[in-house]
């Protein structure tokens, strides 16, 4: 928005409902990779850096039986309320007044509808046999992995939730096993677009055990697998970088074959022959160097091609630059693929398949 543009909202509307009209627009641009509506919700911007994306949110809604009630605990501005309302009824609780207005308005716009009390969900207990618990785990934009430090806290939400039928709560996939395990007998590590977005614990009657990851798209899941196999610093035909849900759930071994096998050290590359699956995202070797910038540069240069992207398992390498720091020598785009074995490092040039 140019400054003349801003002076006149300013003049119009005052300067601070010129401020929250001008933030509003900058949080439904951020937005829109969430919400499909986003151009007419309202939002909080930390409230919104947590939010469920509008297709994860739909998953989450479908695990409930349609018709029945459910309680959600932490409304925040409205994402997982929505789609819950888009089932069956909802009785949601929401401390924030701010947050829970934001809740009020996005329901309408999806033209949904929920009892959005504006109070302690403790206060309400109990909640119910179905509830949904979304803990706030950033605060003043610092994010927390540690239970205890959660608002409110699982822990205590189990406690209170004794002889539920099913309840789901949403955690970071970065807790560590023993404590996503406390919570409640499930665990699945929830991928959208091929990016482990959560870990979502399972408690109560309904809850049956297991460990899975879990694709938002197809429902697809994949059991956590024991399998293994010794990893190889020799690439075969095809590399395969693997949903990183799989890897948190632990459940690579799962896709081990005797035709496909670890590559390197770090969890998440397979290599063998070719095979489809929606687990991975498949390339096609091209060349396996030295770590070397000018051996790297000098067969870009004999192939006609251009680094599209380097990918890291663990590397510690910043991707970014060390992609730029590759000069283009054509139009065919490639992979940098950064393999690592028992402190040995090769590069791997690979092209994409579709």
């Amino acid at each position: 928005m140019s400054p003349a543009n801003l002076a006149r909202l300013g003049k119009t509307f005052g300067p601070e409902l010129a401020a929250w009209a001008i933030a509003q627009g900058d949080l439904r641009r951020r937005a829109q990779a969430k919400f499909s509506l986003a151009a007419e919700m309202i939002f909080v911007r930390e409230a919104l850096e947590q939010a469920t994306a509008e297709p994860v949110a739909n998953f989450h809604a479908a695990q409930f039986p349609t018709g029945e009630t459910v309680c959600d605990l932490t409304a925040g501005i409205g994402a997982d309320t929505i789609a819950l309302a888009g089932r069956g009824p909802v009785r949601a609780y929401e401390l924030d007044p701010e947050r829970a207005d934001c809740a009020r308005w996005n329901l309408a716009v999806y033209n949904r509808e929920a009892d959005v009390h504006t109070e302690d969900c403790f206060t309400a207990a109990p909640w119910g046999p179905f509830i949904f618990v979304d803990p706030a785990r950033r605060t003043g934009g610092v994010r927390s992995t540690t239970g205890s430090d959660f608002a409110p806290d699982p822990a205590k939400i189990i406690d209170f939730a004794h002889g539920a039928e099913l309840g789901l709560i949403k955690l970071s996939p970065m807790q560590r096993d023993e404590e996503l395990g406390r919570y409640g007998p499930r665990v699945e590590f929830v991928s959208h677009r091929r990016e482990c977005k959560e870990a979502l614990v399972s408690f109560g009657l309904q809850a049956e055990p297991g460990t899975f990851a879990v694709r938002v798209e197809s429902g697809e899941r994949i059991r956590q697998g024991e399998t293994y196999a010794e990893p190889t610093l020799s690439p075969g035909e095809y590399l395969f970088d693997v949903d990183a849900a799989v890897v948190r759930a632990h459940a690579l071994g799962s896709l081990l074959t005797a035709q496909r096998r670890p590559l390197g050290d770090a969890a998440g590359y397979l290599t063998g022959e070719f095979a489809e699956s929606p687990w991975w995202r498949a390339y096609r070797v091209v060349d396996f160097l030295k770590p070397d910038r000018k051996i790297v540069q000098s067969e870009l240069r004999r192939r006609g091609a251009f680094i599209e992207e380097v990918k890291q398992r663990g590397a510690g390498v910043d991707a970014d630059i060390l992609r730029k720091s590759f000069h283009p020598e054509g139009d065919h785009a490639l992979s940098l693929v950064i393999i690592e074995q028992s402190k040995r490092r090769r590069y791997l040039l690979a092209e994409r398949l579709p």
